[in-house]
């Protein structure tokens, strides 16, 4: 596709979480931040997510579907329910994109509902092309028997027929509408290709996360009052059980038992397992341990220049991880755990410094490492850190890749779609979405 071609183009952007500012979430931040980058390449670009009782902190131009809590592997998504495939179809005709982005396809269930809604021509292929964007990495654990099993039957099985989908199951019926409508996937990582392509074979291009290198540089200002003499080991991200907060308070609280006295452990984010580790930390005593809660991005921006070592623990199911790539942008050393994803963002400059996932004692002798580096060898580290990510996950280059990736797509698909005005009344604004400022 040409630029003349591109400088209209219409991109919907689905995402099956809340996309909003006030919970820390991977597929809702990297939404936010690659949309001026695209619209910069003459994208004109939507989004759709579910409704958002916080509308302070609520970003999606379009709403479908309620969120519910869904336990998953050591974390829980929110994820949009919706069956009303006539809202979606309504939120199609307004926004009349000539290509959809549909993060986490195979969440449940709106991103079915959404398909569902998309036009058919005469030869019964859908007008909209869409590309199927895949963040989830391995999970800690690995794929269970059970999955696989869940997974082989779900394309075994014939789903009852009801007038319009099942509430629960990954039945034949709904995984082959997602699997035929997808014209592209997009993997955020080698893991997440690989992680993916054993559940469900494909095609997967692999583009990385993008970094706002211009924001996360490590010229701008510190926090001045974390300047204490001690040195700082600092982790951001969600708290729940698949990011190992558990083995870092366990690294962290022997390093200190062993006479590492000026050091102390700042936790931003939030979760379900918060109190859980605030619990821990008062029960072993462990000492000058911080729970920051949420960071504005500004603050997290400040907090990662100012800490000494940034940890990445995990210990499954990171598609990526943009923390280590965003502290390693703002000059600051990084500690990550040795799975896939955070191996493909650590660069390098500090592979040799990754630990052992599930391990504390492995944990603890890498962050001892890096603390212990020479002044100059550790400024050399933090130089070309932060060059590596500049030249690799800026988002300039990263949303470049995606619009060559949306032209492939576009061009193998055939002419933009013709969208029908429809006459008569307005579809009611009820049902399980809200309508924002746009569809008004």
């Amino acid at each position: 596709m040409n630029q003349e071609r591109r400088s209209s183009l219409k991109v919907l952007i689905h995402s099956p979480y809340p996309i909003r500012t006030d919970y820390p979430s991977g597929v809702s931040s990297f939404i936010q931040e690659i949309i001026p980058f695209l619209e910069a390449q003459g994208c004109d670009v939507r989004t759709l997510g579910p409704t958002n009782k916080n509308r302070q902190s609520d970003r999606a131009d379009y709403h479908l579907g309620n969120p519910v809590s869904i336990p998953v592997i050591e974390t829980k998504i929110d994820a949009a329910v919706t069956f009303n495939k006539g809202r979606a179809r309504q939120i199609l005709e307004a926004v009349k994109p000539h290509i959809i982005i549909s993060h986490e396809p195979g969440v449940p269930n709106s991103s079915h509902t959404l398909f569902s809604a998309i036009p058919k021509d005469e030869n019964e292929k859908r007008i909209v092309p869409v590309v199927g964007q895949f963040h989830a990495g391995y999970p800690p654990h690995g794929i269970d028997a059970l999955a696989r099993a869940y997974t082989i039957a779900a394309k075994i099985l014939r789903r009852p027929k009801f007038s319009y989908g099942i509430p629960t199951g990954l039945t034949m019926g709904y995984v082959n509408t997602i699997e035929k409508t997808l014209s592209g996937r997009i993997a955020v990582s080698n893991g997440t290709a690989q992680f993916w392509n054993e559940m469900f074979p494909g095609e997967y291009r692999v583009i990385y996360n993008g970094i706002n290198v211009g924001f996360f540089n490590p010229d701008g200002p510190k926090l001045e009052k974390w300047e204490d003499g001690k040195k700082t080991i600092f982790f951001a991200g969600r708290h729940d059980g698949r990011k190992g907060l558990e083995y870092l308070l366990q690294a962290y609280a022997s390093l200190r038992r062993v006479g590492f006295d000026a050091l102390k452990l700042k936790l931003a984010g939030k979760g379900d397992m918060t109190e859980r580790l605030k619990e821990i930390v008062k029960k072993e005593d462990i000492p000058d341990v911080e729970f920051l809660g949420v960071l504005s991005k500004e603050d997290l921006a400040r907090a990662y220049r100012s800490a000494d070592v940034v940890v990445a623990p995990s210990i499954g199911g990171e598609g990526f991880n943009r923390t280590i790539a965003e502290a390693r942008s703002c000059g600051t050393l990084v500690v990550c755990t040795d799975i896939r994803g955070q191996n493909e963002a650590i660069g390098d400059d500090l592979y040799g410094f990754m630990a052992r996932p599930f391990d504390s004692d492995s944990l603890a002798t890498q962050i001892n490492r890096v603390l212990s580096l020479p002044e100059e060898a550790a400024r050399e580290i933090r130089v070309k850190s932060g060059q590596d990510v500049r030249e690799r996950f800026a988002w300039k280059i990263i949303a470049g890749q995606h619009v060559a990736y949306y032209d492939e797509v576009l061009s193998k698909h055939g002419e933009l779609p013709k969208w029908k005005i429809r006459r008569g009344p307005r579809i009611p604004l009820a049902g399980d979405v809200f309508v924002s400022d746009k569809l008004k």
